[in-house]
């Protein structure tokens, strides 16, 4: 990014994310069988709350990695899937302000499988521990510039699969993505 005041969500790249954001939330409300309000602040520190019957039953963060679960699974300096410790410290404060649990979503893009943490209960309580550790990260997914931050690393053996079905809004989704658009959506 050129200028710094620009969010990564409004570069090329970012927009890519974006929509890959889009699609995911879409096949996940469809697998949950809930609906979905966001935030309205492309910077927020969540991304949506997911909304069953009129009541908030989730706080979710949602990212999108150019992986494979193997390749997710071999990571091992630490192992886990690492998250920038900041969600994490925001999704336990607004899982507790709203009684809702606070989970991170996570497409894996190589394999277009959506992976998953419960990790905050609705009274902000961790559902597992996690190591954190200063560590130096790209500092967004547009400049490749690199920074030192708290990051945090999710335990593998808590990640789970969302259930999708095979002819459900995933291969709805899909039609009409050409081969380039699909490296990143």
């Amino acid at each position: 990014m050129s200028d710094s005041s620009t969010l990564a969500a409004d570069t090329e790249t970012g927009k890519k994310y974006i929509l890959s954001q889009s699609h995911t939330i879409i096949r996940i409300c469809s697998s949950l069988k809930c609906e979905m309000a966001g935030f309205g602040d492309k910077a927020s520190h969540a991304d949506y709350i997911l909304v069953k019957d009129g009541v908030c039953g989730a706080v979710i963060e949602i990212k999108s990695r150019e992986l494979t679960l193997d390749k997710l699974k071999a990571y091992n300096n630490p192992p886990g899937y690492l998250i920038s410790n900041d969600k994490l410290v925001y999704g336990e404060d607004i899982a507790r302000r709203l009684g809702a649990p606070f989970y991170v979503f996570a497409r894996l893009l190589w394999d277009d499988i959506i992976v998953y943490f419960k990790v905050f209960d609705s009274h902000g309580i961790p559902m597992f521990d996690y190591p954190t550790d200063v560590t130096e990260t790209q500092e967004t997914c547009e400049d490749k510039k690199k920074v030192n931050r708290r990051n945090a690393y999710l335990p593998l053996k808590h990640m789970r699969t969302l259930k999708e079905e095979e002819d459900g809004i995933k291969s709805i989704l899909k039609e009409g993505i050409d081969e380039e658009e699909r490296v990143i959506v």
